[in-house]
């Protein structure tokens, strides 16, 4: 919702309240958010005023809307100051107010702050959950530090807690990083053996490492298993394996996936045209690459 809705939304809002019909909980809850999102703070402060002048004290939901908004724009001072002003008027943080600062921490890079919060929530009484632990995994496979990724995840097994696919996707991003395809395979091989199975995205994530490090021969097994699995791989798929082989200096195969793409009845794309036709410009196919490019058109 942006601009123009943003004040239509809010002209209903005023209408509402002229027709004599009260605003509850939901409706201004619902304003917040969409101002948030949009990074209005002002109205936010406006919002958060006439909540209080009406005798609707913000809730959790509130302030965890706040906070969550404010640490995605990196205000987090702000939101430090909010979660302050959440616990002076006795609403307890929950475990979702401290994911939000986490990851806010992480994102803009103040890993002391994170780590240091990840630790402090279980002793404020708020147990860490699944997405707290994929949170702090994911800031440090960000940032290749496998080894202390690893101990959160062991933490995380030792707590009871089941992984989800997101926990071994960012895993198994994280140990491309760091070229530790030991590390790869063996979380893969877990996967398979207790779950998930893998999503899409586990496949993405799979197929992009192999590529990228060299290992296209471990790629193209994957690709034709999936294909063995009836899954019907798409167009992204197909990309990163055309880059992975035309990156290689393997242009035949590149454009065996690329006919192959077309004979499926899925259409190429933007990307997939030109990381054939930089494939081939960069061997001297000139003219191969001009004709794609009269295709493409």
């Amino acid at each position: 919702m942006q601009g123009r809705t943003i004040a239509e939304a809010f002209k209903l809002f005023e209408r509402m309240i002229d027709k004599g019909v009260k605003p509850n909980f939901v409706t201004y809850n619902t304003l917040i958010h969409v101002i948030c999102s949009v990074g209005q703070w002002e109205k936010v402060e406006v919002l958060l005023t006439r909540m209080i002048q009406r005798d609707i004290m913000p809730d959790a939901q509130t302030f965890n809307t706040i906070v969550d908004a404010l640490c995605k724009d990196g205000m987090l001072s702000e939101a430090e100051s909010t979660l302050d002003a959440m616990i002076q008027r006795g609403i307890e943080p929950d475990v979702v107010t401290y994911n939000s600062l986490i990851a806010g921490y992480f994102l803009h890079n103040r890993i002391r702050a994170a780590e240091s919060l990840f630790h402090l929530m279980s002793k404020r009484g708020c147990s860490p959950n699944v997405v707290t632990y994929n949170t702090v995994i994911n800031g440090y496979c960000k940032r290749k530090k496998m080894d202390k990724a690893v101990i959160i995840y062991h933490e995380m097994l030792q707590k009871g807690m089941i992984p989800t696919i997101v926990t071994f996707n960012i895993l198994i991003g994280g140990f491309f990083q760091i070229v530790d395809m030991q590390a790869v395979e063996q979380l893969l091989r877990e996967m398979l053996d207790v779950g998930p199975s893998p999503n899409f995205q586990t496949y993405v994530i799979l197929l992009d490492g192999y590529c990228k490090h060299g290992h296209l021969d471990r790629a193209m097994a994957l690709f034709r298993q999936l294909e063995d699995q009836g899954m019907s791989p798409n167009v992204v798929i197909y990309n990163i394996l055309i880059n992975g082989m035309c990156n290689a200096g393997k242009l035949e195969d590149a454009k065996r996936l690329f006919n192959d793409l077309l004979s499926k009845g899925c259409q190429p794309d933007v990307m997939a045209f030109t990381t054939l036709m930089n494939g081939l410009c960069k061997e001297g196919h000139v003219s191969e690459a001009r004709k794609l490019l009269q295709e493409m058109g």
